[in-house]
Order: structure tokens, then C-alpha cells, then sequence
């Protein structure tokens, strides 16, 4: 049962650090249109 604690647990951290990368790039994109 840990293992699998763990597993959902890395599982989360990547898929909150894809919407963060995701909403990063918005923004350098939403910067390099408005120079």
C-alpha cells in the first residue's frame, strides 16, 4: 500500500508541475506578443 502512496504521490507532483510549466509558458508568450 505504500508503494503505491508514493507512486500517486510523485504522480501528482508531476502533473502539478506540468500546469505550472504550462501557465509559465503562457505568460512568456503572452509577453513576447506584446513587445
Amino acid at each position: 500500500m505504500n508503494a503505491d502512496d508514493n507512486s500517486f504521490k510523485s504522480e501528482e507532483i508531476i502533473f502539478s508541475y506540468a500546469s505550472i510549466r504550462e501557465k509559465f509558458q503562457l505568460t512568456i508568450e503572452i509577453l513576447i506578443l506584446s513587445i
